[in-house]
């Protein structure tokens, strides 16, 4: 590279001072437009991470931020955490007087983010069973997306039962909380796992803390809450993450579907289950087990409610039977039925419930998760259930 006649070094030096100048401040400026632009428009679905890895649970929310949603729904939705890190109304450490007090245990489908916090099935069920008996029932929210039943079994341990509840309910969804008890199956690494010991005992692995994206997430959290930029980027890597995860299962369990039809979870509702769903499914067996004792050891009363799968269609139904004969579209409600039963604990399955909905009314009560009116018809379900027991409990 030559240089200019006639012009000296320090001329030339701070030529190449103002464009590095001029760079870094259109750069800076850019980003300025860009973030502005992200954080009021939402642009691309950008938005602030209302979330932090935590080395207990795999992460959690962060108490008090503001949350806005736009995955499903045809509108987004918006609103804020509350003091103790969950997705509901403000709560009372003390239980009030007079309450009945009912901690919900779940993953995304209870947490609900498709729909404004008032029109989740929770707090539909709240008002409704309040009405019909005329006492003040809380249903406290405790779902996290993507938790597996040995997340939500240390979130009853270490936080619901510090509020003191009447109740438990556990909100079980047999397909994700099934696969993702597996290391083999899971879509996420940086969580807790656990195993079972020889003698029976829970082993829970907590080496997640270890692994190198964990110690990263945990070094840019300040940036992606307090940047529009850098959290849409960042959850655009987890999300291809997830989604390369997704690819690699999804090919092993098409083999596997080719020698012996259904896969995945659906095939626990056939007389070939595959090996791996099948440990995972007896060890989510034990965690629910786990749950109810401690619950029974609290004195607090414990509900399982399983979430229908999509068979509860007719049309989904035959087809799943055109591939595999033996398919039971109500395997997880009756198994699961069987064994609340004899753990003596109350039991809530949702199959029939959103059958008997759809061939009444023939409407669509899901996106990926409930709609407006799949909540309706899970709240009102829950009502029912909810208003026996209490009416039992009354006399």
């Amino acid at each position: 590279m030559g240089f200019e006649p006639g012009v000296s070094r320090k001329q030339r030096y701070g030529k190449i001072a103002v464009n590095v100048f001029t760079f870094v401040a259109m750069l800076i400026f850019s980003l300025g437009a860009m973030e502005f632009v992200f954080r009021t428009t939402h642009f691309l679905g950008a938005k602030i991470s209302w979330g932090e890895p935590d080395s207990h649970l795999g992460w959690r929310y962060t108490p008090h931020f503001k949350y806005w949603n736009k995955q499903e729904n045809d509108h987004a939705v918006s609103g804020k955490i509350n003091s103790y890190g969950w997705r509901d109304k403000e709560w009372s450490s003390v239980k009030p007087k007079n309450s009945f007090r009912i901690a919900v245990l779940g993953d995304s489908f209870v947490a609900a983010f498709e729909v404004e916090s008032d029109k989740t099935f929770l707090a539909l069920a709240e008002q409704e069973i309040s009405r019909r008996t005329n006492q003040k029932v809380e249903l406290m929210n405790f779902g996290v997306p993507g938790f597996t039943l040995n997340q939500e079994l240390l979130v009853l341990r270490s936080y619901a039962a510090n509020f003191s509840p009447d109740m438990v309910i556990l909100v079980l969804y047999p397909g994700n909380d099934i696969r993702d008890l597996s290391k083999e199956n899971a879509r996420e690494f940086k969580r807790p796992f656990c195993r079972l010991a020889e003698n029976g005992e829970l082993i829970f692995d907590t080496s997640f803390n270890e692994m190198p994206e964990f110690k990263f997430a945990r070094k840019i959290n300040w940036l992606k809450q307090h940047s529009a930029i850098v959290s849409f980027f960042s959850e655009r890597y987890n999300l291809w993450r997830r989604e390369r995860r997704q690819k690699i299962v999804s090919i092993l369990e098409g083999k596997k579907r080719m020698a012996q039809g259904l896969n995945g979870y659906l095939s626990l509702c056939t007389a070939t289950p595959d090996a791996v769903y099948l440990e995972s499914y007896a060890l989510s067996k034990v965690l629910i087990k786990s749950m109810a004792e401690f619950c029974k050891e609290k004195g607090i009363r414990f509900m399982l409610v399983t979430i229908n799968t999509e068979a509860y269609i007719p049309e989904v139904e035959d087809e799943y039977k055109s591939i595999d004969p033996t398919f039971d579209a109500d395997y997880f409600d009756n198994d699961l039925g069987k064994y609340a039963s004899s753990l003596g604990i109350d039991f809530l399955g949702l199959q029939n419930v959103f059958r008997e909905d759809y061939e009444r009314l023939g409407r669509p009560l899901f996106w990926s998760h409930f709609n407006y009116q799949g909540h309706e018809v899970v709240a009102q379900a829950l009502s029912n259930k909810l208003e026996a027991i209490l009416s039992a409990r009354a006399e």
